[in-house]
């Protein structure tokens, strides 16, 4: 016996790339199977689904197919570094502007001028401003003229600035962190052993600490790593969600009807009037994790599913595709489904038949007009016919 179901599933399937080498654990893959339709629409009493994969059964050929998903995303990355670089290249700061660094870790920004410090001398090279003739001259403010003097007592001695030590981190992941901590004058700088083990705002557990260092460009020699760019993209996790895909197979047998659902037959079907599309409904985040990656991307980036199309005979289609797993779905009839069924043998070409009318039925224009009880009654008619057809053709 040959019947028909639809059924409504989504995904969420996920891994880590580290050091360029992929984490795959199948425990933490979600197939979520909403609903499914059965047409001719039998006394079923049970169903079972199991999501595994077909192709890809062994670990080894996952991560094959894996690192191939690497190699596009680590195309993407580099292609975004070259034109970053570009763009870097053709840049030009403004006349008088200023480019000094920020220092990472640190809540300050390198251009504000701390308390105690001396005022912003004008630079040399500037015009110097010129008096124009019959105008009265200029006279600065000064709010020192019209202050009160202090008396001898409420004089008070203004307080050292602090100063700022440097240190640089090694974070729990490995990444390195330059960080800055404001003292009071005249005390010691934090000791490293003080660091080790805090939690840093944004970048982790500190494991590792050196310094503290004088100068910012004391800390930036021993605190860099250098990182090829063809490793930047050596280290980040991959979602997939997959929202309510839409599939339609055909099923055989007698008590308990077996279906198959791979995601490549049912990514575009033509159903008459209807046509099945999945394209649309992946959603695929790269979510970095090194400093390299973060930078170029920020906290997570999207990629596109046409993206991942290659031309390779040991990966025909879709990488992404590939990587959704296979549904097996299994229906199971009442004890009186085999005895009532089992003299009817539908052959190839009426299950196509019965295939078309059905999606005539369900998908036409006149269908969306129609109750459920109608079309119900609409599909009785239908497989009445169909049987009275079916035993004639075998008269």
């Amino acid at each position: 016996m040959s019947v028909i179901c639809e059924i409504f599933q989504s995904h969420e399937i996920k891994w880590q790339v580290k050091d360029c080498e992929p984490k795959w654990n199948q425990n933490e893959q979600k197939t979520v199977l909403h609903n499914f339709n059965v047409y001719p629409d039998l006394d079923f009493v049970d169903a079972y689904g199991n999501s595994t994969y077909v192709k890809y059964t062994g670990a080894d050929k996952i991560r094959e197919l894996l690192l191939e998903i690497h190699k596009v995303i680590c195309g993407h990355v580099n292609s975004k570094n070259s034109t970053d670089s570009t763009k870097n290249e053709a840049l030009e700061l403004p006349a008088g502007g200023s480019n000094l660094p920020a220092v990472q870790g640190s809540r300050e920004l390198a251009t504000t001028q701390k308390p105690g410090l001396p005022a912003v001398t004008q630079k040399p090279g500037l015009p110097a401003v010129t008096q124009k003739p019959g105008l009265p001259a200029t006279i600065p403010y000064d709010a020192s003229q019209y202050a009160k003097e202090p008396e001898p007592e409420e004089q008070k001695l203004l307080p050292a600035p602090n100063e700022s030590a440097f240190y640089c981190l090694t974070m729990e992941d490995d990444s390195k962190v330059i960080h800055t901590i404001e003292f009071e004058a005249g005390k010691a700088a934090p000791t490293t052993d003080s660091l080790i083990g805090t939690e840093i705002e944004e970048k982790g557990k500190v494991k590792l600490a050196s310094g503290p260092y004088k100068t910012l460009e004391e800390v930036e020699k021993e605190c860099t790593i250098e990182e090829k760019p063809e490793e930047d993209c050596c280290n980040y996790y991959v979602t997939i969600k997959t929202d309510k895909l839409r599939m339609i197979e055909e099923g055989s047998g007698e008590k308990n009807i077996k279906f198959r659902y791979l995601m490549s037959n049912n990514m575009l079907k033509d159903l008459g009037d209807d046509k099945l599309s999945n394209a649309d409904k992946f959603t695929i985040t790269v979510t970095p994790a090194s400093t390299g990656l973060t930078k170029l991307f920020g906290a997570s980036f999207d990629m596109k599913l046409e993206d991942f199309q290659i031309d390779d005979p040991k990966y025909p289609g879709n990488l992404i595709v590939a990587v959704i797993p296979t549904l097996d779905l299994e229906i199971s009839g009442n004890e009186s489904l085999a005895a009532t069924h089992s003299a009817k043998t539908y052959n190839e070409v009426s299950a196509r038949e019965l295939r078309r009318r059905i999606s005539e039925l369900e998908f036409s224009d006149r269908a969306k007009t129609m109750t459920q009880e109608q079309k119900d009654a609409e599909f009785r008619k239908l497989l009445t016919k169909w049987e009275e057809d079916e035993r004639r053709d075998k008269a």
